[in-house]
């Protein structure tokens, strides 16, 4: 029996389902089917809803399918509710608010929103500047140079690893390609000077000659730069103070300006001659732009696609998320939520942000190209050790980060019992993985070429709190590159943090494999090290010298860790009383090294600090003969699922 439901007029045209062309006015065509499986009657027998929608305007109102699937789901109790969206572009000015506490879906109930299985639904954030607002300003030097007038939208919101985020950022595009702020240096940075600002609240630096004379009078430039440290990026709005001074406001970094430090010019007219480039005027809303084509230029004007509150069993599959000003994806205090086959690209911030909740899965997706992180996932309660559930699988994030540079990992780990699995992260110029929290595991990943800018840097990167334990970084494997001038580790245990477990990983490259920055208890086993250029294991004691009295080493909340589940933990009970500060009780054992360089005093471990009562650095202690072939062999085996052993 079908029973049809809202719209009674189906489309009648293959070009109903379409969004490519655009109307004058909103017509939403949508059509409801409820397919009610006949049979013997059960109890448990499960009820399909199926909802088409198609449209051939600008915007749809999915909310309003949602309300009548959880209607019918309340009715009976229990089944699935399918809500299909057909293939084609959507361009959503606003984002879709699943509010979980209106729909009350039952127990027993789950809603699919699905879209095309060939990945042809998108719903883009994106917006066409009309050919109203611009004009053709075609030169000798710039043949394609487009100027768009009276963009109110025309800005550009500074970014930085301690600059605060914004819910949603201005950015342009011309098709499939993000358009970038004119830079000069086209290509990297230039070594400036800091001088004594004017006032307190007031950065200034000067430039070279030669590079100051790329900043024009007419400009309105940000600088964007390493100002206190090579892991922390932060832009301002400068003003030319005089021929080569530049002064701007203070900086959100705590932290002392450098004497000398890498900065890069944004948003000055020298760097027009790059096509995909544009630069501004606040003053004058005003965009030149050197395009790529003469395909029309977007904007970004919706600033999350998807905002999910309170929610529970609900699944999204198949959907391309594209050109938001914002994080694609907020999800926040669900449960039993999953994200499947879902690509987010050209996100002016990050691809999915999980606050809360539990049992949050993002599964075989795809992230592209965000200027924040790809994923920022928290949950759990550190307090009483209960896990959320939250997990990471089989997805790749790539080219992510670009915005802040610095602290937007690929992945944001922050909570209990978190897991990252199987994903592919790469093109990223600082962290692939940030953690903090417990019982966290990051496991049979792929992390390739990151930390480009970054120094002073892990792949995977966790620090600042030594009730941070349980957690698990096995079978990964980590490619980095070596860079003479940097200072960059596959693991990164900063700032005494403690309690973790490395096993069965895969190092190739970087400064060094493995870095235990003062914490104890940790246990690094069964991994091959390849061609670190100092040492494939550091460790140092931080917490009997410089940071012996920090408050890096206490908790980040105040934890009662003598009881109940914090028991399970070795060695945090005896913390602050066996040898407090030293970095004792770390675990080196059967890892193996290829084409390692070590200074020869360390052998292989490398101490910058005695550890120990006699002077001596920790030597690893092997349980047996290493047999390459074979110790190869179980490692990679490991990671692949094969399982090879004696």
């Amino acid at each position: 029996m079908i029973l049809r439901i809202g719209h009674p007029i189906p489309p009648t045209k293959e070009s109903d389902f379409t969004l490519g062309k655009r109307t004058k006015k909103p017509v939403i065509m949508l059509v409801l089917s409820l397919y009610i499986l006949v049979g013997t009657k059960s109890s448990s027998a499960d009820i399909d809803l199926t909802i088409h929608a198609a449209a051939r305007a600008e915007e749809f109102n999915l909310e309003k399918e949602l309300r009548d699937a959880a209607a019918y789901l309340r009715e009976n109790a229990h089944g699935t509710v399918n809500i299909h969206i057909n293939s084609g572009t959507y361009n959503l000015n606003r984002p879709i608010i699943i509010n979980g506490r209106d729909l009350q879906i039952p127990t027993q109930g789950r809603i699919i929103i699905s879209g095309d299985p060939k990945g042809k639904t998108v719903l883009t954030g994106g917006v066409e500047y009309t050919e109203a607002a611009n004009a053709r300003l075609g030169n000798d030097k710039y043949p394609r140079l487009r100027r768009f007038e009276g963009i109110e939208t025309a800005g550009y919101e500074v970014r930085g690893t301690y600059v605060p985020e914004l819910r949603g950022y201005f950015g342009l595009y011309q098709g499939e390609k993000r358009l970038s702020l004119a830079a000069y240096p086209t290509d990297g940075y230039v070594t400036v000077n800091s001088v004594p600002p004017c006032c307190s609240n007031k950065t200034a630096f000067t430039m070279s000659r030669k590079d100051a004379v790329n900043v024009n009078p007419d400009d309105e430039p940000i600088a964007g730069g390493y100002y206190t440290h090579q892991w922390s990026y932060e832009e301002i709005k400068v003003e030319r103070e005089n021929g080569v001074t530049f002064i701007g406001p203070k900086l959100h970094d705590p932290n002392q300006v450098r004497e000398a430090f890498p900065v890069r010019m944004l948003n000055v007219t020298a760097g027009l001659g790059i096509p995909g480039s544009y630069v501004f005027s606040e003053k004058a809303h005003v965009i030149l732009v050197n395009p790529v084509s003469d395909a029309a230029i977007e904007h970004s004007a919706t600033p999350n696609m998807f905002i999910i509150n309170d929610t529970n069993n609900l699944e999204i599959r198949d959907i391309t998320v594209e050109k938001t000003a914002g994080t694609a994806f907020v999800i926040n205090n669900s449960e039993n939520v999953t994200l499947s086959s879902i690509f987010i690209k050209l996100s002016n911030n990050g691809g999915i942000e999980i606050n809360g909740g539990r049992k949050v899965a993002v599964t075989n997706s795809a992230i592209v190209d965000v200027l924040g992180s790809g994923i920022a996932v928290r949950g759990g309660d550190r307090k009483e050790l209960i896990g959320s559930e939250h997990s990471i699988v089989n997805t790749s994030i790539t080219h992510f980060g670009w915005g802040a540079h610095s602290y937007r990992p690929a992945v944001a780990v922050d909570g209990v019992g978190i897991t990252v699995s199987g994903c592919y992260m790469s093109d990223g110029p600082h962290a692939a993985v940030l953690l903090s929290g417990n019982d966290n595991s990051i496991i049979n990943n792929v992390i390739y070429d990151v930390l480009i800018e970054a120094d002073d840097a892990g792949a995977i990167y966790g620090g600042k709190d030594t009730t941070f334990r349980g957690n698990m970084m096995n079978g990964n494997v980590i490619v980095l590159h070596n860079k003479s001038d940097q200072f960059v580790s596959a693991i990164f245990f900063d700032d005494q943090l403690s309690g973790s477990d490395v096993k069965g990983n895969v190092f190739i490259g970087g400064t060094v494999g493995v870095y235990i920055g003062g914490g104890r208890d940790n246990g690094v086993m069964d991994n091959l090290f390849v061609g670190q250029s100092r040492a494939a294991i550091k460790i140092d004691a931080r917490g009997l010298t410089w940071q012996k009295e920090e408050q890096s080493r206490s908790p980040s909340v105040k934890i009662d860790t003598r009881r109940g589940p914090w028991l399970k933990y070795r060695g945090l009970q005896e913390r602050d009383t066996d040898r407090p500060g030293e970095p004792t009780n770390n675990s080196i054992a059967d890892n193996m090294y290829l084409f390692t360089k070590a200074n020869e005093q360390d052998a292989i471990l490398r101490c910058d600090q005695p550890l120990n009562a006699s002077g001596s650095c920790i030597n690893e202690k092997r349980t047996g003969e290493f047999h390459t072939i074979q110790a190869l062999a179980t490692l990679l085996g490991g990671w692949l699922g094969i399982g090879i052993r004696d």
